[in-house]
């Protein structure tokens, strides 16, 4: 009766061999810089003051770039993060390159993660020293 039982209950796929088939990711930027990288803050207007939540970076000579969260405000600043890394994926996938995909987030209107400040574009020696001014510990 078992035999009979566990017959009913084979699948013939599971005695198939596999086909593998090789599939991309979600393009993306390199997520590490070793050189300088350009910064612009991501500011938020929160009763009747403006916050920065974080900082959206980039290195067109590294094809990189992400977001680095203002640690005052952690961890929401982490998570409205993930929209920006969202941003620049899509960035990535239409051609664009770092600075081009951060310009073009400049025309997008404020939101919940909110805002790009294209004025106030700055340069850090490097990605570590970007997060001391996030507020990382050295």
């Amino acid at each position: 009766m078992n035999d009979e039982f566990n017959r009913e209950l084979t699948n013939e796929r599971v005695n198939e061999d596999l086909q593998l088939k090789v599939v991309r990711g979600t393009p993306r930027y390199e997520f590490r810089a070793q050189g300088a990288v350009d910064f612009i803050p991501i500011r938020r207007d929160r009763d009747g003051a403006s916050e920065i939540l974080g900082y959206l970076w980039f290195s067109d000579e590294e094809s990189a770039a992400g977001y680095v969260a203002d640690q005052r405000l952690s961890p929401e600043s982490d998570n409205l993060g993930m929209i920006w890394i969202e941003h620049l994926s899509r960035g990535k996938a239409e051609g664009l390159s770092p600075s081009e995909a951060a310009d073009s987030f400049g025309a997008l209107p404020p939101g919940p993660a909110g805002r790009l400040v294209l004025p106030e574009r700055s340069t850090a020696p490097t990605l570590g020293a970007l997060r001391a001014i996030a507020g990382f510990p050295q």
